[in-house]
């Protein structure tokens, strides 16, 4: 029997939200199957014109087998109480005036991916937000924030939460040179840097970065993000500050928790914000 294709409206459901399976268009439905653990389930389910709409489905996950006519199609699907509870992780990088289609987000349902990071969407690292709609990444590549405001509420539509990336401690040299106290520093008091061009801030609650960083992240929510991807590098792990006359040495492991709690306690959105922590290398896992 050759296949068909099927796809949800969503990448997951929450308890009350029909969950909406669209068929093949004027194929007639011959039978329609779930199952929980290869188990056959029953739901509620009506045909709406080309879409099976079920309703009331408890929290689970569960298969589902179509026939029709034509042939035949297998998927699945979850509803969760809580999205934080089942992570299918994902990530889109292309944001310029050309990718502004919904393809790319639609696959990503048909995966069911729930969460997707907007990678290097930001004007700069230190000013996530950018002056005009159309600007340059930080690579260098043309970017257009109505494309990613687009796809934003195109991820929302499809039950996938977008999330901002944002690195908790990278700035450019015009932002360091304009607050060298916030610097992070070497123990001969060298301005450490990323990549020779990102310079790391200090990240405690004691500099003044703290706060500005998390006001950055408060602004991405404010555009319409679900959330924040926290970007680390795994290095350093210790550096010092130049905050006072007498350099003092920094442990992040001791100061990075600080940043997600003050990021969760003052980034609000819709809900609730979505926190992603990168722990590069496993660190510090013990300690976020």
């Amino acid at each position: 029997m050759q296949k068909i294709t099927c796809h949800f409206d969503k990448a997951q459901y929450l308890p009350g939200e029909p969950v909406r399976l669209i068929l093949p268009a004027h194929s007639a439905l011959l039978s329609a199957t779930f199952f929980r653990m290869e188990r056959p389930v029953t739901l509620q389910a009506v045909r709406e014109d080309d879409t099976l709409v079920l309703t009331d489905v408890p929290v689970g996950g569960y298969g589902v087998r179509i026939s029709t006519e034509d042939g035949v199609w297998e998927g699945a699907f979850d509803v969760v109480s809580d999205r934080r509870t089942e992570i299918r992780y994902g990530f889109l990088s292309d944001f310029s005036s050309g990718d502004g289609d919904r393809l790319d987000v639609e696959w990503m349902r048909d995966l069911h991916l729930n969460a997707v990071q907007f990678y290097d969407w930001m004007y700069r690292h230190d000013r996530l937000l950018p002056p005009t709609e159309q600007y340059d990444d930080p690579m260098g590549r043309q970017t257009d924030l109505s494309v990613i405001s687009k796809k934003i509420e195109h991820c929302k539509a499809c039950g996938i939460r977008p999330l901002a990336y944002g690195a908790v401690y990278a700035a450019t040299k015009d932002s360091f040179a304009a607050h060298p106290t916030w610097g992070m520093y070497t123990m001969d008091g060298q301005p450490m840097t990323f990549a020779g061009w990102l310079y790391y801030m200090n990240v405690a609650a004691s500099c003044s970065w703290a706060e500005h960083i998390v006001e950055e992240f408060r602004s991405a929510v404010r555009f319409g993000f679900s959330g924040i991807h926290m970007d680390t590098y795994g290095f350093p792990k210790t550096a010092y500050s130049h905050l006072d006359a007498i350099p003092k040495k920094i442990k992040l492991e001791d100061e990075l928790p600080t940043l997600i709690d003050e990021t969760r306690e003052n980034v609000h959105g819709e809900e609730e914000p979505y926190l992603i922590f990168n722990n590069v290398g496993a660190w510090p896992v013990q300690r976020t």
